[in-house]
């Protein structure tokens, strides 16, 4: 049979093709017809959303007289959704659209947005597995009866989970006591079930008129049925760990799609707003995607209004994308929330050939979230800074060529000496960790090993400024830590300077500090020591000679490496002393006028 061979696509007409699939039991061969479509004027059709999986098992399509080789996933949800005894046109990325033209796939993409929007509904596979099928759906029937007896059959539910005034939807719980009669492994195979940390399902369930999902040969149900179901259990306190990082980043993603895709007590619909674009990059971060650029093109269909400054187009580059949509996000931000994307820059290696000031937004999960971003709600480093100088009307303040942004501030301090990096495997290991935090008192507070504890010159002012530093002056559940917390921390170093040897330290010393304090932020970051003295924590590759700055619109200080009449942006950091605006009166009282940093 030949192999089949696709019509070129007219780009102007946005044109599209839909699968029109035969009717069949599900073991019967799949035969299909591809038809060409603009979208000014489209028939009745179903979206199909499910996983693509391992890309090196394929299985074969009958389009007419020829076959086409598609992933074996794809057959399988074709099967699913197939009709006895009727014809269904569908629209399937695998089959839809030529994946071995990239021209065509980015100008695709970019109408995705349109091609879900406006379905007649959209139609996710979920697992063929029958008997998790039954079990997931048992649970599920299960908690929406006992959330519907709790709150007037759902009236009051949007407010419960999210609170009156949709502050703080996910820390507002009911913690109870553990149920026995809950089926915890049907809860963990859902929270596993690989489509829902797919990104691309994001834009495809939220713009979507309706999302029915398919779990084995049960009965098609709502996917607001399964996130509710979730968001309930954790509303509860009854998502309790079971081991694996596919359920706890699957929690995490059917959260972030609870909040976007239910328009009834999801946030997005309770508070009629559209997302908008920086939140959606943000969330992203903990969804799958094969290719970089993803990271953004599967969230332009979710914009009511889409920017024009960002093109689907996979003939550029990953850098190029970047730095448009930084480019981007920091022109349209307000002034209060202007540099909030840099916050989650912390370069891991020395960046010479990149674009310094790009957001890692093609980045994933484990690879943004270590080191974790620093929390942004506990300070304000740029109080009291003015408007002036401006920032010139453009992409992200003014620029030289499009590889430079500028920004507005203020250059406070140089790092002058700077402890070795916290890794990864000190972080988890007490008796590593007790190391290095003995070396980096040593490191910061410029002294050789002693041969007396005695003989170390620590004061308590260094010792608090280094526990400041050491947690960030956060609490693990919330909040700037109090006196009694820093003087845990001090105590600690106290103990450790004090034993005979590092090594006769106990490994577990900081553990009841880890408890209240957060020490998170400090896995692969370094610790350092200013000119004037400040103690701060800092990204690994921070080393002496950096600018200590305060920036308009950022919460944080952020570490600026000179290059050449210009810098690099090195990332953000905590530093003692300037976490709340006191850097800016200083340079007020002393009469210092902000300057314009041009950064590579």
């Amino acid at each position: 049979m030949p192999t089949y061979v696709y019509r070129l696509l007219k780009g102007e007409e946005q044109e599209i093709r839909l699968l029109e699939l035969g009717p069949g039991e599900y073991n019967d061969v799949l035969q299909a017809a591809l038809v060409t479509v603009s979208v000014k004027k489209l028939p009745a059709y179903n979206t199909i959303s499910y996983v693509w999986g391992d890309p090196s098992k394929s299985g074969d399509l009958r389009i007419g007289d020829a076959s086409l080789a598609v992933p074996a996933n794809t057959i399988l949800a074709l099967r699913r959704m197939r009709l006895r005894d009727s014809m269904r046109v569908v629209w399937i990325d695998a089959v839809c659209i030529n994946q071995n033209d990239i021209h065509e796939r980015g100008q695709q993409v970019g109408l995705m947005g349109t091609i879900y929007r406006c379905s007649s509904g959209n139609l996710v596979h979920l697992t063929d597995n029958q008997t998790l099928a039954e079990r997931i759906l048992r649970l599920a029937h299960q908690i929406d009866g006992e959330a519907r007896a709790e709150t007037d059959d759902k009236v009051h539910l949007g407010k419960l989970l999210h609170g009156a005034d949709f502050s703080n939807p996910s820390s507002n719980r009911d913690s109870r006591p553990r149920r026995e009669d809950l089926d915890s492994d049907a809860l963990w195979s859902l929270l596993r079930l690989p489509w829902f940390r797919r990104l691309w399902i994001l834009q495809e369930a939220v713009v979507s008129p309706s999302n029915s999902c398919y779990l084995g040969e049960m009965p098609p149900c709502p996917l607001n049925l399964l996130l509710r179901t979730v968001r309930w259990l954790e509303y509860t306190a009854q998502v309790v760990y079971q081991g694996g990082p596919e359920g706890l980043v699957g929690r995490v993603c059917i959260l972030h799609l609870f909040e976007l895709a239910d328009r009834e007590i999801g946030l997005a619909g309770l508070t009629k707003g559209d997302p908008q674009l920086p939140y959606l990059l943000q969330i992203a971060i903990t969804f799958e995607r094969s290719e970089p650029r993803d990271g953004i093109f599967a969230l332009l269909g979710m914009l009511s209004k889409r920017p024009k400054d960002i093109v689907t187009d996979y003939t550029k580059s990953t850098q190029m994308i970047l730095q448009e949509t930084t480019r981007h996000v920091l022109a349209h931000l307000d002034r209060t929330q202007f540099l909030h994307p840099l916050n989650f820059i912390s370069h891991q290696s020395d960046p010479v050939d990149i674009c310094s000031w790009m957001c890692p937004y093609d980045r994933q999960f484990y690879e943004v979230w270590d080191p974790s971003p620093f929390d942004t709600t506990r300070s304000c480093a740029w109080t009291g800074l003015d408007d002036q100088p401006e920032v010139p009307k453009g992409s992200g303040g003014a620029s030289i060529d499009s590889a430079t942004i500028t920004l507005p501030g203020l250059s406070v301090d140089t790092i002058s000496v700077t402890s070795a990096a916290c890794s990864e495997k000190y972080y988890y290991d007490g008796k590593l960790f007790n190391e290095w935090t003995f070396n980096a008192i040593l490191d910061l507070s410029n002294c050789v090993k002693p041969s007396r504890a005695d003989e170390l010159p620590l004061t308590s002012e260094f010792l608090g400024n280094l526990a400041r530093a050491f947690t960030t002056e956060g609490k693990q559940h919330g909040g700037t830590v109090e006196a009694e917390q820093v003087a845990e921390v001090t105590a600690c170093f106290s103990a450790l300077v004090n034993s005979s040897t590092k090594d006769n330290t106990d490994p577990k010393l900081f553990s009841a500090v880890s408890q209240t304090c957060t020490l998170n932020y400090l896995s692969n970051r370094r610790l350092f020591r200013t000119a004037a003295g400040r103690i701060g924590l800092g990204p690994k590759v921070a080393r002496p000679g950096d600018v200590i700055t305060v920036l308009r619109g950022g919460a944080l200080p952020f570490i600026l490496r000179p290059l050449d009449r210009q810098y690099q942006m090195i990332g953000a950091a905590y530093v003692s002393g300037i976490m709340h605006g006191e850097a800016v009166q200083e340079a007020h009282a002393k009469g210092l006028e902000q300057q314009v940093f041009t950064i590579r």
